[in-house]
């Protein structure tokens, strides 16, 4: 146990050993050691709850049961509220977690606990199966959704962007979440690829030699020149008019659901993974969008092909880059993880977990992170492309060295700042 008074005890549920060691470097690495793992439940002072991995009604039980009154927070993709309960939504950003923390402390000093609601309400009288997402009714695509495609042509390459004439009138559609089980590529653990078996997942990009430094720096792709580059426009395009948008592409069905955040695709991994390497060149016409009726394409008829929009766009990322860096990224500026991924529901790469404790505390080179880990540069750029697919990843306008300069300057003047506060006091 830890010593630290400061350091609050935390029980963990509904999570595997492999998501509690997740969660443990996460408290200890972004949230800078603000709390611990309790080796023993009884004398854990928080409960962290992650409900999309149990049934929460009997989680609540068995706490209820046990006599456990402790403050709880709750993990999960849909907004919860639970009297004396924080709500931390999933993927989990740095600084809700530490302000769940801060007023949990402030909670557990004064001796009570505070009651918090959050945007949904969830009624433990009744199952969780009865709760519904109702999807928008479509009709066809406004004029403004078209000239928004329109820039997404410019920018992807999309050839044409047939948003009226194959639009078809899309009637109401309620899914309940009793269907969320079948959903089985949604919620399938993350699979944990080790260095031997990366390549031959993802396959090699030939004519680039890793051990050669210069070849090393020029070992970057266009994200445009590939499939990713439609399905992140597609995606932007489906969010921003909040309509459910189908990729044409003479390949397979992909329909882009917005308001629940989830991709169906009707193909398999191993030809998702060939498609992802291929340029787009001679694809590019026969690329469109057009408004999606998920019922006549049949949708709800083949559950297991839903997919959470993040993971999937992690995962295509990973096959394009095959080790490769966004050519947008400039390799001799530092990034920077804004994010800790979630990582129990994404393909894990070698070194993900270190590399994103890394850039997660401070911007660096993407080659630093390789020698500070060492390990390969590949990768370092198989995980920067994945992360910056989902937004994670930001970037100095400095160089390496003079970003980081500027960041022990400011830290040491921001300490000399409080020691003289001190003294005039």
């Amino acid at each position: 146990m830890n010593n630290n008074k400061d350091v609050i005890q935390v029980a963990l549920y509904g999570m595997d050993a492999r998501a509690s060691k997740m969660m443990a470097m996460y408290l200890h690495g972004p949230c800078k050691g603000v709390a611990v793992i309790a080796d023993n439940k009884q004398v854990a002072e928080v409960d962290i709850i992650d409900a999309d991995f149990l049934k929460l009604e009997d989680t609540l039980q068995e706490r209820k049961e046990n006599s456990t009154d402790r403050p709880l927070i709750i993990l999960s993709l849909q907004p919860i509220s639970i009297d004396g309960a924080i709500y931390v939504a999933k993927p989990i950003k740095t600084e809700e977690m530490l302000a769940a923390f801060k007023q949990l402390r402030s909670n557990l000093l004064k001796g009570k606990v505070k009651s918090f609601s959050v945007q949904k309400e969830l009624d433990l009288g009744e199952p969780r199966e009865e709760l519904n997402v109702q999807q928008h009714s479509e009709s066809v695509l406004s004029r403004e959704m078209q000239s928004t495609a329109a820039a997404s042509q410019h920018d992807t390459g999309f050839s044409t962007v047939d948003l009226v004439t194959k639009s078809p009138v899309v009637e109401e559609v309620v899914v309940h979440e009793k269907h969320e089980k079948h959903k089985t590529s949604k919620h399938r653990t993350a699979v944990d690829l080790t260095e031997e078996v990366l390549s031959n997942y993802i396959g090699n990009i030939d004519g680039i030699d890793f051990t050669d430094k210069q070849q090393v720096l020029q070992a970057s792709f266009d994200v445009k020149s590939y499939f990713l580059g439609y399905l992140e426009s597609a995606v932007k395009v489906a969010r921003e008019k909040q309509r459910i948008i189908q990729i044409n592409s003479h390949w397979k069905t992909l329909v882009i659901f917005p308001d629940s955040h989830e991709i169906w695709l009707e193909a398999e991994d191993v030809q998702l993974r060939a498609f992802s390497g291929i340029l787009m060149k001679n694809w590019a016409k026969k690329i469109t969008l057009n408004a999606a009726d998920p019922n006549k394409i049949g949708c709800y008829e083949q559950m297991s092909k839903f997919y959470t929009t993040e993971a999937l766009l992690w995962k295509v990322a990973i096959w394009t880059s095959k080790g490769r860096y966004p050519s947008h990224i400039d390799i001799h500026k530092p990034v920077h993880l804004t994010q800790w991924p979630n990582f129990t529901r994404l393909l894990m790469t070698p070194h993900a977990l270190q590399i994103a404790a890394v850039l997660v505390s401070t911007p660096k080179l993407m080659l630093e992170v390789t020698q500070q880990l060492d390990i390969k540069p590949e990768y370092v750029f198989i995980f920067i492309s994945a992360a910056n697919e989902l937004g994670f990843v930001s970037q100095s306008a400095q160089q390496g060295g003079k970003a980081q300069e500027n960041a022990k300057e400011s830290k040491a003047k921001g300490l000399l700042a409080r020691i003289f506060g001190k003294l005039r006091k």
